[in-house]
C-alpha cells in the first residue's frame, strides 16, 4: 500500500475521425496530418507540437521518439513552453533515449520560466527526489504552491504526499486530506486512492474501511492501478467486504499488468497457498519473480523460500541465499531470519557444495 506521485505529460488531443490502414491514419485525419506537417515546415510551431504528440503517442503514425524529439524541440525553440515540457518528459521518463536529469531539468525550468505551470510542478518532483539537482524540499513546495494555486491538480495531489510524508515540513494531515480532496474532485485518480489510505489508515480522518474501499474502486475505475490493487486486498483478505477470490484475481491482474509488485506478489501469494483456488505454482513463481524484479522484498523472500524446500521448483540452495540476502538487504527482517538460517545449514560445513564465498 503506497501513496502515489504523479509527473505530466501535456498531451493535445488529436481526434481520429475514422479506422483503417497501418495506423489508422486515414480520411480526414491524413489530410491533417499532411496539413501539419506542411504548417510545421513553415514554422508554425503549434504543428510542430501537435506532430511531436503523434510520433510521441502512436497517434495515427508509429511511434516514434526520435521524431517527437525533432518535432517537440521545434516546437520549445520556438516559444511553445509545452513543448519544452513535453521534451524534457521524454528525457525524465527515458521514452527512446537514455535517462537525462540534466536536459530534462533545463527543459522544465524553461518551461516554467514561460508561465506553463505543469513544468513547475515536473521540477517541483526533480527538487523533491534529487534528480539532477541537490534535493530541497523548500524548492519543491514552493513550486508545487505555485502550481497548485494555478489549477494544476496533480501538482496539489504530490504536495499532499509531502504534508502526510512530513517531508520538510511538519506532518500535517489535514492540509494532506484537503490537497487530495481537491484534486480527487478533479479527478486526479491517485489522489483519490491516497484518501483511500488516508481513510484506512485512519490518518487525519475517522478510520473507515467502507469509504477507504469507495475511494480505491472510484480510483480504479479511473485508471489508477494502484488502487486496483488496494480493491483487490480488500476483497482478497474480507476488509470490510465478503471475501471474494475470484474478484480478487481480476483486479491484481489489472494492477500486476501494469508493473505494481505489491499486486503480482499477492497475486502469487493466491495461486500458491490460497486454499480456494487450485494450486498454480508456476504461475506464482512467474509473479513472485517480477514483482521480486520490480523491488518487493516479500516476493523475494517468498521465491526464497520456494527455491529452499523445492516448492514446484527444483530445490536450490544458492538462489534460495541470494533472493533471502536481496529481501534482508532491503530490510525485510524474515529474509535476514532466513538467510541466515540456511547459511548456517549449507556453508558452515566443510564438505557443502554450494559456493558460499559471495556471501
Amino acid at each position: 500500500m503506497k501513496y502515489i506521485k504523479i509527473v505530466l505529460l501535456f498531451i493535445f488531443s488529436i481526434v481520429m475521425v475514422s479506422c483503417g490502414g497501418k495506423y489508422g491514419l486515414t480520411g480526414n485525419d491524413k489530410d491533417k496530418f499532411k496539413m501539419q506537417k506542411k504548417l510545421c515546415a513553415d514554422e508554425q510551431i503549434g504543428a510542430c507540437f501537435n506532430l511531436g504528440v503523434r510520433y510521441a503517442e502512436g497517434q495515427g503514425v508509429k511511434q516514434n521518439y526520435a521524431k517527437a524529439i525533432k518535432f517537440y524541440e521545434q516546437a520549445c525553440v520556438g516559444g511553445m513552453a509545452k513543448g519544452c515540457n513535453n521534451l524534457a518528459t521524454i528525457y525524465h521518463r527515458a521514452k527512446g533515449v537514455e535517462l537525462n536529469y540534466d536536459k530534462s531539468f533545463a527543459l522544465y525550468k524553461k518551461g516554467c520560466d514561460r508561465g506553463f505551470l505543469i513544468s513547475c510542478g515536473n521540477l517541483a518532483t526533480m527538487y523533491e527526489y534529487g534528480e539532477g539537482v541537490t534535493q530541497d524540499y523548500n524548492i519543491a513546495i514552493g513550486l508545487y504552491e505555485q502550481a497548485c494555486d494555478g489549477g494544476v491538480m496533480e501538482s496539489c495531489g504530490n504536495l499532499g504526499l509531502i504534508y502526510q510524508d512530513g517531508r520538510g515540513v511538519e506532518i500535517d494531515y489535514v492540509k494532506a486530506f484537503t490537497l487530495f480532496n481537491n484534486a480527487c474532485l478533479e479527478d486526479v485518480f491517485a489522489s483519490c486512492n491516497n484518501l483511500g489510505i488516508m481513510y484506512e489508515k485512519g490518518e487525519g480522518v475517522i478510520q473507515d474501511n467502507g469509504v477507504a474501499l469507495n475511494f480505491y474502486e472510484s480510483a480504479c475505475a479511473g485508471g489508477a492501478m494502484d488502487a486496483c490493487g488496494n480493491t483487490g486486498r480488500f476483497y482478497h483478505n474480507g476488509i470490510g467486504v465478503v471475501i471474494d477470490i475470484e474478484k480478487a484475481i481480476n483486479l491484481y491482474e489489472q494492477s500486476c499488468d501494469e508493473d505494481i509488485m505489491e499486486s503480482c506478489t499477492n497475486l502469487g501469494v493466491i495461486y500458491s497457498s490460497d486454499k480456494s483456488v487450485v494450486k498454480d505454482l508456476v504461475k506464482a513463481i512467474l509473479l513472485y519473480e517480477k514483482a521480486c524484479d520490480l523491488g518487493s522484498r516479500a516476493a523475494c523472500f517468498n521465491l526464497g523460500m520456494m527455491n529452499e524446500y523445492g516448492y514446484g521448483i527444483a530445490e536450490d540452495y544458492d538462489k534460495s541465499l541470494k533472493l533471502y540476502k536481496r529481501s534482508c538487504d532491503a530490510g525485510f527482517s524474515r529474509g535476514c531470519t532466513s538467510f541466515k538460517i540456511l547459511y548456517d545449514k549449507v556453508c558452515v560445513p566443510s564438505n557443502t557444495e554450494t559456493d558460499c564465498s559471495r556471501y
